[in-house]
């Protein structure tokens, strides 16, 4: 090429490094504009889990029982002993302790809805029923 005019911009779904004269598919965990030389990470809250993305639409917000940190492929579970009931989390902070009397013994937790096994107690944050004895 010989004058600028004749450059192309990058497309959408994809971003175009300075020096490369090919356009790179968009990656997982954030979205391309048209014309950009590096993708965008998704917000925290949200996570994209599919290549090519053209906007911030692409990115969905984070499901109950998880968190989504900026740039996130995936959910991520909130931790046995924790739940989180809200949707669009950015934070493992935002995973909440266990009810007392109550156990949240799988990743990813919604509700604690299990309770002590009888002769056991249960403090906040308890993951199994059977930790603590009376």
């Amino acid at each position: 090429m010989s004058q600028e005019s004749q450059c192309q911009e990058c497309p959408s779904g994809h971003y175009c490094p300075e020096a490369s004269a090919n356009p790179v598919i968009c990656p997982r965990g954030g979205y391309c504009e048209p014309g950009v030389s590096t993708s965008t990470p998704c917000p925290g809250g949200t996570f994209n889990n599919e290549t090519s993305a053209e906007d911030v639409s692409f990115c969905q917000p984070c499901i109950e029982g998880h968190y989504c940190e900026e740039g996130s492929t995936a959910p991520e579970p909130c931790g046995a002993g924790t739940y989180q009931p809200y949707r669009g989390r950015d934070d493992v902070s935002q995973c909440m302790q266990c009810w007392a009397g109550h156990t949240c013994p799988s990743p990813g937790t919604v509700l604690p809805t299990e309770g002590c096994a009888p002769g056991h107690y249960c403090p906040l944050g308890t993951a199994v029923a059977t930790d603590n004895e009376c």
